[in-house]
């Protein structure tokens, strides 16, 4: 049976129940494990991955200067065969 489709005497007893094994689970389990627990774990690995972002930002900084040069060397490379693609063309049509 749900526990709505109970009547209203043992819904009350069923969640009184439920609020007394929380309790000695918060009271027994879970405080003994928070005790061991280190309380700047959070602290800590969160610095380590602000840290990690911020050198990867510096490498992409870095990095874009190299891009645009490889860019333009790209491009200037394409226009030069380009042209001499179309000097070559040009002289082996005018032999014909």
């Amino acid at each position: 049976m749900a526990e709505s489709q109970l009547p209203t005497a043992d819904r009350q007893s069923a969640m009184a129940d439920q609020r007394l094994l929380k309790k000695r689970l918060a009271g027994f389990g879970f405080a003994v494990q928070s005790m061991y627990m280190e309380s700047n774990w959070a602290a800590e690995h969160l610095q380590v991955i602000r840290t990690l972002m911020e050198r990867s930002a510096l490498y992409r900084r870095a990095l874009a200067p190299i891009m645009i040069f490889n860019g333009v060397v790209g491009l200037a490379a394409a226009g030069l065969g380009w042209g001499l693609g179309r000097l070559l063309c040009s002289c082996g049509q005018t032999q014909q």
